[in-house]
């Protein structure tokens, strides 16, 4: 027999004993659950048989039946309520947010919190409408008499008006100390006021009755501390802020640009413009750590200055309403209420002025101012030690330093602009600034005939 044939013999006998082993396991299988079947069944319809416990006749004591904890009977079981069944893992049970009364539904979520209540409405508070209610202006009584001579000056209020925005009105700051108004003021060969509004940043212009007219403003890029009006209507500032000085037109258009401060190096503040009569544009400044004061020649009112103009005409000392003068040396009496001035008009030329006897020290001099005649006026003062007050005089000199005449200012002002500037036209009409509680004026004394 060949060995292939043998192999497959081998085979067949191998897998016919396996299947005999596979039927031999299943038959035993089959008998065992038929063997646990028939003894439940037997379990099941035996009787019960309940469990006593034994203990001694001695004790006398009964057997007590213990109850089954499981009922005996399927009857039995099946009347017994079955135990819930457990929730299963990972559904936890959530009750519910307790509603209103009397319903199942959850009651909505409220904020617990009042809202922040809105603020109350905003009302404007309108400013104070200030009316031009001045008074008109009585001045001085006293003295009736100034070294012999009775005053002929007849006073009236030229301007009056009060502070505040409005047209005609002039601007004033009170929080600061001084107050912050108006710094000058000038007056035309018309009689045209001029006033300058440095809070508002204009000027604003009046006629000769007082009526206003009208107002240019200049901007707030630029700081006048002083201005003065050519005979055309042309407006020149002395702007303290860059140290120059700038012409306008009444549109408020910038004409022209003068660079006083930025020649001359130590010139630090520029103070004053004037002119001459020939049109010429002077200005006065201070320059130095000493304050020392200068005078420029700026140019013409047409034609700004060179450097070298300006340079060469630049000489120590004061300028007013067209008076030049180096220094003004005063010298009083024993008692200090009257002295003499000489005033150093330069070129070896000089001015003495007696001034008369006064209620006060004298104390002086003041701003300087010419008319059309070549009368000279000058501001005086006469401090009275006992009363802790101050009278301030003008006294008219002629061209020989004659007095002529003399009028007393006014000296309760609200405050006083930068060294109380006045005027005097070619006629000898007297101009003042002042300042009251209620607004501004600019008073006029016109000579007596």
């Amino acid at each position: 027999m060949s060995s292939w044939f043998a192999s497959l013999v081998k085979a067949i006998v191998g897998a016919v004993a396996l299947a005999l082993v596979v039927v031999v396991i299943v038959v035993s299988l089959q008998a065992l659950g038929s063997g646990r079947s028939a003894a439940r069944s037997q379990v099941a319809s035996a009787p019960a048989t309940t469990p006593t416990v034994a203990v001694d006749e001695d004790d006398l004591v009964p057997s007590t039946p213990v109850p089954s904890a499981v009922p005996s009977t399927p009857e039995a079981r099946a009347a017994t309520p079955s135990p819930s069944e457990p929730a299963p893992l990972g559904s936890p049970t959530i009750a519910p947010y307790p509603g209103p009364i009397g319903s199942d539904e959850p009651a909505p979520w409220t904020p617990s919190v009042e809202p922040y209540p809105p603020p109350p409405a905003y009302t404007p508070i309108p400013p104070p409408t200030l009316a031009p209610t001045l008074v008109p202006l009585t001045p001085p009584a006293s003295p009736v008499e100034l070294a012999g001579l009775k005053s002929g000056y007849v006073y009236r209020d030229l301007v009056a008006t009060s502070w505040g925005t409005g047209p005609g009105q002039i601007g004033l700051v009170r929080e600061v100390a001084p107050p912050q108004g108006p710094k000058s003021f000038d007056v035309d060969s018309a009689g045209n006021v001029y006033i300058l509004d440095s809070v508002n940043h204009r000027v604003n212009k009046y006629d000769g009755k007082g009526a206003f007219i009208s107002s240019f403003s200049f901007g707030p890029s630029v700081h006048p501390f002083d201005m003065a009006v050519w005979k055309d209507g042309s407006v020149f500032f002395a702007d303290e802020g860059d140290q120059t000085v700038k012409k306008f037109d009444q549109s408020g258009k910038l004409l022209l640009v003068y660079d006083i401060g930025k020649w001359p190096d130590d010139i630090y503040h520029v103070e004053r413009v004037q002119f001459d009569a020939s049109g010429t544009v002077w200005v006065e400044a201070q320059y130095g750590l000493g304050g020392n004061i200068t005078v420029v020649n700026a140019g013409t009112v047409d034609t700004p200055a060179s450097r070298e103009q300006v340079l060469g005409s630049r000489r120590k000392g004061f300028m007013f309403s067209g008076v030049y003068y180096i220094e003004g040396r005063l010298a009083r009496t024993a008692d200090g209420k009257a002295g003499t001035l000489l005033l150093d008009l330069g070129d070896g030329k000089s001015l003495r002025l007696d001034i008369p006897a006064l209620a006060g020290t004298v104390v002086g001099p003041g701003p300087l101012a010419l008319d059309g005649q070549g009368n000279l006026y000058i501001q005086v003062a006469a401090e009275i030690a006992d009363r802790n007050t101050m009278e301030l005089f003008v006294l008219k000199y002629g061209p020989d330093a004659k007095l002529l005449d003399f009028m007393q200012l006014p000296t309760d002002a609200f405050y006083s602009p930068p060294d109380r500037p006045y005027r005097v036209d070619q006629f000898g009409n007297f101009y003042d600034l002042m300042t009251f509680e209620d607004g501004v004026k600019v008073g006029e004394w016109e000579p007596g005939q």
